[in-house]
């Protein structure tokens, strides 16, 4: 009885000291990341604003290429060329507008949890018409270093075929030491009704490939193809495949799952970068709300929220 209870408490001691060293690995590991995940995003700033009175503008892509979308973008997986979800929709495609009801809406978005990188955004979408316009502006970045964006866009519908174009501006303020910089872009685009489930959707961003006045900074430039699938009254799918003209095909998809009227839940995933998000979305009378977030490997968690309301 008593070798038996001694090697009980040694078997007891050793596992203590086994999951106390456990914890402090773990601890230490993720303190490590918070460390680098920070260290990481701050430098691309610093960075940046180095090389700027040399006429070069390296903006944070990382950044805001996940910052690029309203919560119900990044709860499906930065989707949103085929898929309509809200007003704001025609920041990913301007067509998208045709299946857009008349609404007014607020999104922000912080990137990696770090403040230096919010985004906040308020669009509005109304009809004229046969035809629908949108109207937005965009703040992203910090005191220190931010982007001002004002997009005006337009569709018009022809049978199932769905035409849309917009023109983005841009004012970046680097600091009250340098001159802001000014660009515009357009953005064309088209989605096709093939069935009561079946939407497709192709995105052409800045082909004319402009660049910041003064500088030799090339704003983005993407072509993109999506895909929307009704499986059920309840349940949909969406694919988007999205070609940077200086980076990889990236894919992304999402599903959206509404078990009870007027409540959605969101999830997606992208390649190239590598992330993973979900999302719960609630409709009460004529507001919606949209909760969303985003991991990506390694940069840590992206929140985001939407506000909607629909205009009578």
């Amino acid at each position: 009885m008593g070798e038996g209870s001694s090697d009980t408490g040694l078997r007891f001691s050793y596992r203590s000291r086994f999951s106390y060293r456990s914890r402090f690995y773990y601890g230490l590991m993720g303190m490590l990341h918070g460390i680098f995940r920070h260290f990481y995003l701050c430098s691309i700033v610093v960075f940046s604003s180095s090389l700027i009175p040399y006429g070069i503008l390296v903006l944070p892509s990382v950044a805001t290429a996940q910052t690029a979308g309203s919560a119900n973008a990044i709860g499906l997986g930065s989707t949103g060329v085929a898929t309509a979800t809200g007003s704001g929709d025609f920041w990913s495609n301007p067509s998208i507008l045709a299946r857009t009801a008349p609404a007014v809406s607020v999104s922000w978005v912080q990137f990696a949890g770090l403040k230096e990188f919010s985004s906040i955004r308020a669009t509005i979408a109304f009809r004229v018409r046969e035809a629908i316009f949108g109207a937005g502006i965009r703040r992203f970045g910090s005191d220190f270093y931010h982007r001002t964006s004002f997009h005006l866009a337009t569709a018009y519908s022809i049978g199932d075929l769905h035409l849309g174009a917009s023109s983005l501006y841009r004012r970046v303020y680097q600091g009250h030491q340098y001159q802001p910089l000014h660009s515009i872009s357009v953005q064309t685009g088209f989605l096709l009704r093939l069935s009561d489930s079946v939407y497709i959707g192709f995105r052409a961003n800045n082909l004319l490939q402009s660049r910041y006045l003064k500088t030799n900074e090339q704003l983005p430039s993407d072509l993109a193809a999506g895909l929307e699938v009704r499986m059920h009254k309840t349940l949909h799918t969406t694919l988007d495949l999205v070609k940077d003209l200086r980076y990889p095909l990236s894919l992304r998809w999402g599903v959206v799952w509404e078990p009870v009227a007027n409540i959605r839940f969101l999830a997606g995933q992208t390649m190239r970068p590598e992330t993973f998000s979900f999302g719960l979305s609630i409709l009460w009378d004529s507001w919606r709300g949209t909760f969303a977030f985003q991991q990506h490997t390694p940069l840590g968690l992206t929140p985001a929220i939407d506000l909607e309301y629909i205009l009578p």
